[in-house]
């Protein structure tokens, strides 16, 4: 009784394991060949931290 329990256990998680792998690599695929339609231009290459422009504001000027 616990064997066959066993192996209708591995069999439902060997059935789930497949269909997880095949939708993460048909995923992966179609994000891979969409990567080409990304606009690379839009990259701030000044940008190091990635935060954005806050260390980059213009500092004020006191005029006395």
């Amino acid at each position: 009784m616990s064997t066959g329990f066993f192996i209708v256990g591995a069999i439902i998680f060997l059935v789930y394991a497949s269909i997880l792998l095949f939708v993460v690599g048909t995923q992966h695929n179609k994000q891979k060949n969409n990567i080409s339609e990304l606009d690379v231009k839009k990259v701030d290459n000044v940008d190091m931290d990635g935060h954005g422009n806050w260390g980059r504001f213009v500092p004020e000027k006191n005029e006395l």
